[in-house]
């Protein structure tokens, strides 16, 4: 399956089946290990997680087995991680007719759509409603879904985290861009952000 956007630099990609075997059969050099913010390394749980949950990739057909590992990937989270933050709707494609496209502001242009990312779902790829987005960051922040203990060491080691010092503290925040290869204008920017005063 082709990007729908850019996949060469180093936070993008590429994080398709070949390319996650690739990064694993390099394994970690004394050299690399340093901070650099990678979404293969979250792509790799498309990959891990329906290994530790079905128990061996022996059991699909080789022809098949991204396709299959991934369907298992994004069927995992849906049970397991979003249903019971009552999020119903999520997936790693489009649904239904009346899809959001991404426009040039400003320009008369026909929409982009991002298309269906099931085979490369990781750090990138879920559809949500924005209730939908805001519902799981708060779970994340608020509720149940990591101990407190992880959460803390997810601020504290800045797992997926980049820093803003500011006037109160330290902020912690992420964000990316979705665009369009083929013309990098149509697209969106967004971020999120994890205030010193609990918000």
């Amino acid at each position: 399956m082709a990007h729908p956007w850019s996949t060469n630099d180093n936070q993008n990609g590429p994080y398709d089946y070949e390319s996650l075997r690739g990064y694993i059969a390099e394994g970690v050099q004394p050299a690399n290990k340093t901070y650099i913010y990678q979404n293969a390394n979250f792509a790799l749980f498309r990959m891990i997680i329906p290994y530790l949950w079905k128990g061996s990739f022996k059991l699909l057909d080789p022809d098949s087995y991204t396709e299959k590992l991934a369907e298992m990937y994004v069927e995992y989270v849906s049970e397991h991680v979003l249903k019971p933050m009552g999020i119903f709707d999520a997936g790693c494609k489009p649904a239904g007719s009346a899809q959001t496209l991404f426009y040039q502001f400003g320009e008369d242009t026909s929409g982009w759509n991002p298309s269906d990312w099931t085979l490369i779902c990781g750090g990138g790829g879920w559809n949500m409603w924005a209730r939908e987005l805001a519902a799981f960051l708060a779970h994340l922040r608020y509720g149940n879904v990591l101990s407190a203990a992880t959460r803390q060491q997810v601020d504290d080691e800045r797992l997926g985290w980049k820093v803003k010092v500011g006037d109160h503290g330290d902020y912690l925040t992420h964000g990316d861009d979705l665009w369009d290869a083929n013309s990098c204008t149509r697209g969106m920017t967004g971020a999120i952000m994890d205030f010193p005063n609990n918000v």
